[in-house]
């Protein structure tokens, strides 16, 4: 997912992505080859629990029509968090984008939109089994995936950017170090497990604990 995320950003904001295909399979090899190594360095602390039970118990913790709604809302939430960042660098960077320099481009706004929808749903895919998967603080998590977005989507490329102006690999820099942060402070939010209440009720038989 992350792999195929950047490479639609480098199709829709420049010029230079002209074989995503190729691009494609160049980087999902060595990035499937890291992931398996990061995996057996750091393997899961609670290993006598299979990943689907945790799937299935992690969704068991709210309602569906609670899991809906929060499911629905963090698949689109790096569209307004992408987007709100964004507007406040475009006074610093904005004129790079509209005079094409550095192989730069600016879709239309449609164009943005669908492209915003589509990496914010490869986004939630990517992400939503690390939340789930997590066995440490929620704190943890937000820092931990916060940071990883942050690596991944702009870090990596901000550094091997150097045909850009370093002003501008700064501020886009720092754009993204916010917008990941707030995303993942979104999602772990909205998919975390929640606090544990226990509902008034008479009935032993209904008198259960659950999650808001």
């Amino acid at each position: 997912a992350y792999t195929l995320n950047t490479v639609i950003e480098g199709i829709f904001f420049s010029s230079y992505v002209t074989e995503p295909w190729f691009n494609l399979l160049t980087f999902t090899p060595p990035i499937l080859l890291c992931t398996g190594v990061t995996a057996w360095l750091f393997p899961a602390r609670n290993r006598g629990a299979s990943f689907l039970h945790t799937w299935r118990t992690h969704f068991q913790q709210r309602t569906a029509s609670a899991w809906t709604w929060r499911l629905l809302v963090a698949a689109v939430s790096f569209m307004p968090i992408y987007y709100f960042f964004g507007t406040l660098v475009v006074p610093f960077v904005g004129d790079y984008y509209q005079q094409g320099a550095f192989g730069l481009a600016v879709p239309p706004l449609s164009t943005l939109l669908a492209v915003l929808l589509l990496r914010s749903d490869l986004f939630f895919v990517a992400c939503l089994p690390v939340v789930v998967a997590w066995q440490g603080r929620q704190w943890n998590l937000w820092l931990s995936l916060g940071f990883a977005l942050f690596v991944l989507v702009g870090l990596i490329y901000m550094l091997a950017g150097t045909w850009l102006p370093p002003s501008m690999r700064f501020i886009h820099s720092l754009e993204i170090l916010a917008d990941s942060f707030a995303h993942a402070g979104v999602l772990v939010w909205l998919l975390a497990p929640g606090p544990v209440v226990r509902p008034r009720s008479t009935s032993p038989h209904t008198n259960r604990w659950v999650r808001v």
